[in-house]
C-alpha cells in the first residue's frame, strides 16, 4: 500500500469564485478577513520544513486570485526546485491553469508548458467535483464545466504532464451523476493515459456556505456510501492504476478500511492541510510517519513510500516505528502560517440575515438536499416587535403547483405572520426576491445558486423531479391547429415553459402562432378577453 511524504502549500486564498463555490470555505474576498497573500519568500519559508522532515512532494493549489500573473507560480516552482532539488512539484489544479491561462491572453498549452519548464511534474485532480452539469450549477456556478476540466488535463497528458482525478460527492448529485462521471473519467484515461490515480472525496459542510442554509447540522455521507465509492471507482476505473483514499476528508480509521476495498493509496503525511479543514473536517492536521506505517500494517498490509509518480522511494520490511531517531518537527511545522480561522459568516449577504432563527417566532428548518428545477427561498423577514409578529410580503406566480409555498398563509395555517402579497409585476419574482422586495417566493434553481449567499431555503418545498422528467402536459381552450397564425400570449414567469410551447409548435405539430409578451400572470388573463387573441396556458 503506498503512501507519499508530501506537504500542502497554499500561495493565496483570494478567489474569484468565492461567492460562487459555495461548499468551499477557504476561499476569500479581497479585504475579507483571512485573506492572504504569500510573497514568495513567506512560501519559501513554508517550505523549509521539508528540510527537517522526509518530504518528497510539495501540493500547491489556492485560489483564483484576480491579479496573481502566472511569472509569480513560475518563480515559485523554480525556486523551490532550487531549494528542493529532490521534492516532486504537483501544482495547480484545472480550474486554476485555466485561470490563468485567461487572464494572461494565453492558450491553456502555452501555460502548461511553461509550468513544466518551471519544475512541475504533475497536476492535482481538484475542481473536477462532479461533471453533471445541474450539480456544478448549484454548487459551483461559474467554475470550469466538466468538459472543460477534461479539456485542460487532456492537454497536459498530451504535454507529458500526469494528473490525478476525483469526484466530490454527497451534495446535490444523484447516482446517475456519479456513474456518469466515472465514465467520463474513463473514457479520457482510455483516450490519454495520463491520470494516476482516482480520489473520491466527500463533501464537508460544517462550515460552508451551503451548511449556513441548514438548522440542524448539515448532513454528511455514511462510511459504507464513502466505501461503495471506493469500491465502484475501482470497478469502473479499471484503467487508472490506482485508488486513493483521502483520510482528511474521510478519517484515517475510515481510510484504513477502504485499504480492503479497492484502495492501494492512503494519501500521505498532508502536512499542512488547509482547504478541507477551512471547511470543517475534524481529522488530524497531519499524520507522522509512524502513524502511517502502523495504519497501513493494522489493516494487514505492506506499506510503500512513493513519490508524485508512484516510483518507490522505500519499503519497510524491517521499519519498527518509534525505534529510530525521529525526524525534526515530526509534528509538522509551526507559527503563524498555519493559524486556521474559519469565516465568521458563511457569505457576504447585502443585508443583515439570520439563517437558523429567524426570529422567536419562525424558525426556518432545514431543506433536504435535492436539485429542484424550482426552489422556494427566504429572504430575511422585517419583526414586527411590538406585536412579535412577522410582516411578510409573498411572491406569487400563477402555477397550481406552486401553491404549497403560499396555501398555509393563505388559510392561515401561519399565525406568526401577517400576509402581503405581490403579483403581477414587470420584475420577475427571482430578481424581486434577490432585491429584497420579496420576502418569500419561489424562485429557479439557477438563481438560487447565482444568490445563494443572500437566501435561505424553506424546508422541503421545491418543484422538481427525481430522475429525468417523462412527461409534460399542455392545455389550451382551442385545437392546437387553430393556433397557426394566432397570437399567443406567453407570460415572464416560466421562460422554460414558453421555449418547450415554441419547440412543439415548431417540431411537433407544425404550426406557427405569433407569440406575445404577456405583462400578467395566468390567472389574470382573464381580464384580457377583450383582446382578439387565443389564449394558451
Amino acid at each position: 500500500m503506498y503512501f507519499a511524504a508530501n506537504q500542502h502549500l497554499n500561495p493565496t486564498n483570494l478567489c474569484v469564485l468565492r461567492n460562487t463555490c459555495v461548499f468551499c470555505s477557504f476561499a476569500r474576498m479581497p479585504q475579507e478577513d483571512g485573506g492572504y497573500t504569500r510573497s514568495l519568500d513567506e512560501v519559501f519559508a513554508e517550505a523549509d520544513a521539508a528540510r527537517d522532515n522526509p518530504t518528497r512532494e510539495f501540493h500547491i493549489v489556492g485560489g483564483l486570485h484576480p491579479k496573481l500573473r502566472l511569472a509569480y507560480y513560475l518563480d515559485l516552482f523554480r525556486g523551490l526546485r532550487a531549494r528542493h532539488p529532490g521534492v516532486h512539484i504537483k501544482a495547480l489544479t484545472a480550474v486554476e491553469v485555466a485561470h490563468l491561462a485567461r487572464i494572461e491572453h494565453l492558450s491553456v498549452r502555452d501555460v502548461l508548458i511553461a509550468m513544466r519548464e518551471a519544475g512541475v511534474t504533475s497536476l492535482p485532480g481538484g475542481g473536477a467535483e462532479v461533471f453533471s452539469p445541474a450539480a456544478r450549477a448549484t454548487i459551483a456556478d461559474r467554475k470550469l464545466t466538466g468538459d472543460e476540466w477534461l479539456a485542460v488535463h487532456r492537454e497536459a497528458h498530451a504535454l507529458g504532464i500526469p494528473s490525478n482525478c476525483t469526484m466530490l460527492y454527497g451534495h446535490v448529485e444523484t447516482l446517475e451523476d456519479r456513474v456518469d462521471h466515472l465514465l467520463a473519467l474513463r473514457a479520457l484515461q482510455d483516450e490519454s493515459g495520463g491520470f494516476l490515480t482516482y480520489i473520491p472525496s466527500p463533501i464537508t459542510l460544517t462550515t460552508t456556505s451551503w451548511a449556513s442554509r441548514w438548522a440542524a447540522p448539515a448532513p454528511r455521507t455514511t462510511g459504507i456510501d464513502d466505501l461503495k465509492n471506493i469500491a465502484v471507482g475501482r470497478l469502473v476505473l479499471d484503467n487508472i492504476p490506482h485508488v486513493k483514499t483521502h483520510w482528511p476528508m474521510v478519517t484515517p480509521f475510515l481510510s484504513q478500511v477502504a485499504l480492503t476495498f479497492g484502495c492501494d493509496d492512503l494519501e500521505g503525511t498532508v502536512v499542512f492541510e488547509r482547504v478541507y479543514h477551512e471547511a470543517g473536517a475534524e481529522t488530524p492536521m497531519w499524520l507522522s510517519y509512524d502513524q502511517i506505517v502502523s495504519l497501513i500494517r493494522g489493516a494487514g498490509k505492506e506499506p510503500v513510500e512513493r513519490d508524485s509518480l508512484y516510483q518507490t522511494v522505500r519499503t519497510f520490511e524491517d521499519y519498527v516505528p518509534g525505534s529510530t531517531a525521529p525526524p525534526s518537527r515530526t509534528e509538522g511545522p509551526e507559527g503563524p502560517t498555519f493559524h486556521i480561522e474559519h469565516r465568521a459568516t458563511a457569505g457576504r449577504p447585502r443585508r443583515s440575515r439570520r439563517t437558523s432563527q429567524v426570529s422567536d417566532d419562525f424558525e426556518v428548518c432545514s431543506a433536504r438536499a435535492f436539485t429542484p428545477s424550482v426552489c422556494s427561498a427566504l429572504h430575511v423577514c422585517e419583526r414586527d416587535s411590538a406585536r412579535r409578529k412577522l410582516t411578510m410580503k409573498v411572491g406569487r406566480i400563477g402555477y397550481i403547483n406552486c401553491y404549497p409555498v403560499y396555501g398555509a398563509i393563505d388559510r392561515g395555517g401561519v399565525d406568526a405572520c401577517r400576509r402581503s402579497s405581490s403579483r403581477g409585476r414587470r420584475l420577475s419574482s427571482n430578481e424581486l426576491l434577490v432585491a429584497g422586495e420579496l420576502d418569500v417566493s419561489v424562485i429557479s434553481a439557477i438563481e438560487y445558486a447565482r444568490h445563494a449567499k443572500d437566501l435561505v431555503l424553506l424546508p422541503n418545498l421545491a418543484i422538481s423531479c427525481d430522475g429525468p422528467v417523462q412527461s409534460v402536459a399542455l392545455f389550451s381552450k382551442v385545437p392546437v391547429t387553430e393556433l397557426d397564425g394566432a397570437t399567443v400570449l406567453v407570460t415572464a414567469s416560466s421562460r422554460t415553459s414558453v421555449a418547450l410551447l415554441e419547440l412543439l409548435c415548431r417540431d411537433r405539430w407544425r404550426v406557427r402562432p405569433q407569440f406575445a409578451q404577456a405583462r400578467a400572470e395566468a390567472s389574470d388573463l382573464d381580464s384580457l378577453r377583450a383582446c382578439r387573441t387565443r389564449r394558451c396556458s
